[in-house]
């Protein structure tokens, strides 16, 4: 397979690296470690698989490859679903790898930098991918299905959003950078979401971004977090079932009712939804929805 080395251009106006370039023994190359934060090669390398270009339909494809050097050690930054495609059979590469060595010396943000930037190239990055990588680079060992697999995106978007006063699901400019201001209510959300069944409900993205959205009102912004923990914890456990007055039971309730409607409905069903959490007459007429652009910052 010809591997093509990287040049820096695709770097950010600005941020220089110091780069070389190193050969490798193919058995060398495919033993180095991963970035640290690196996407979720099986999936990526399955979707090459699946897709056939290797050394079946395309012999010739060229497949970029780089190393990040960081406090003196080596990591491979991009090639990793290849590399493991190789390991299995799947693909074959040269015998001698020929490639270039970022060096970002003991700057892990730097190191951060260049990665993203190789990776922001590659088509079949998506905005899941993004999310793991920035949970990884953030440290955070989520032991959920729906976190570690970067289910939260559009959930982490709105809470993101809310606290400039914007309605929307778009993703922030750095989600390594959110994922850390946000760490907290993600943790917390992996923990209750890791004792749960996950599920369509469960899982969706208005009831990510409510939890995400009260627990930093509640438990980091203000009092009254028993009482948020409360309801998450009810919300998750009674799916639904129960006392239908119950705020928990009508907030799961009106998602069911409007999860296949319009996007426009996300907002609808968070507003509800963060009204259910601030429920103290369990009468649904007393539902008081809670406007997304004013809730964290009123």
């Amino acid at each position: 397979m010809l591997v093509r080395p990287q040049v820096t251009d695709f770097l950010p106006p600005g941020v220089e690296v110091p780069l070389t370039y190193k050969d490798y023994a193919l058995p060398d190359w495919l033993a180095l470690p991963e970035w640290p934060s690196q996407r979720n090669t099986p999936a990526h390398a399955d979707k090459l698989d699946n897709w056939g270009g290797f050394n079946r339909r395309n012999p010739t494809l060229g497949v970029s490859v780089a190393v990040i050097r960081y406090r003196g050690k080596e990591y491979r930054a991009d090639g990793n679903s290849t590399a493991l495609l190789c390991r299995e059979g799947k693909c074959h590469f040269r015998s001698v790898i020929h490639s270039p060595v970022f060096d970002v010396g003991d700057d892990e943000s730097l190191g951060q930098e260049v990665y993203k930037s190789l990776n922001e190239k590659h088509s079949t990055k998506t905005a899941v991918d993004v999310l793991v990588s920035a949970v990884k680079f953030n440290q955070m060992a989520p032991n959920s299905a729906l976190i570690s697999r970067g289910g939260v995106t559009s959930g982490l978007s709105i809470a993101v959003n809310a606290l400039r006063g914007v309605e929307s699901n778009s993703a922030p400019p750095n989600i390594d950078d959110a994922v850390r201001a946000w760490k907290s209510e993600l943790v917390w959300v992996d923990t209750i979401l890791a004792g749960t069944a996950e599920g369509r409900i469960a899982g969706s993205t208005p009831v990510i971004a409510s939890m995400l959205m009260s627990h930093a009102k509640y438990a980091v912004w203000g009092t009254g977090h028993e009482h948020m923990v409360d309801f998450w914890r009810n919300f998750h456990t009674a799916r639904g079932v129960g006392n239908t007055q119950d705020p928990w039971v009508l907030a799961w309730n009106y998602i069911v009712l409007h999860l296949s409607g319009s996007r426009d409905r996300v907002y609808d069903m968070v507003q509800y939804v963060l009204g259910c959490v601030e429920a103290t007459d369990i009468h649904p007429k007393r539902i008081r929805r809670r406007p997304i652009k004013t809730y964290l910052i009123d």
